[in-house]
C-alpha cells in the first residue's frame, strides 16, 4: 500500500495538485487553443507549462497549536478566524455534496 494525500482542483485554465505529504503545490497549466486538431478533440486540451509555487513547509498540526498559543498569550486574533474556519467547513460539505451527486455545485 502507499500512503497518497493529494488533492487536485481542476478549472478551465489548468489544474492545481497538492501534495499534503510532500506540501507542494503545482499548477499545470492547460494550452489548449482552438484548432482542428481531432486528437485534442478527444482528449479536450493540451500539456501547458507545469509551474512549482513555494509554499512554506511545516508540519500543519503543530503550525495551527503554535497559531491558537501565540493568539492566546498575546491576546491577538489568531491567523484562521471564525469566519474563515466557518467558510472552510462550508466549502468541505459542497465537496462532499457534489462527490454524492457526481455533478459540479457551485460554491
Amino acid at each position: 500500500p502507499t500512503k497518497i494525500r493529494e488533492l487536485s482542483l481542476i478549472g478551465e485554465k489548468g489544474m492545481f495538485l497538492v501534495n499534503y505529504l510532500t506540501q507542494d503545490l503545482y499548477f499545470y497549466e492547460n494550452d489548449f487553443r482552438n484548432g482542428n486538431w481531432e486528437g485534442l478533440a478527444i482528449m479536450g486540451v493540451s500539456e501547458g507549462q507545469r509551474i512549482r509555487h513555494n509554499v512554506k513547509r511545516k508540519e500543519p498540526l503543530l503550525a495551527e497549536l503554535e497559531s491558537f498559543v501565540e493568539a492566546i498569550e498575546n491576546d491577538v486574533e489568531p491567523q484562521i478566524g471564525g469566519e474563515e474556519a466557518l467558510r472552510a467547513v462550508l466549502l468541505a460539505e459542497r465537496l462532499i455534496e457534489s462527490g454524492e451527486q457526481h455533478q459540479v455545485v457551485w460554491v
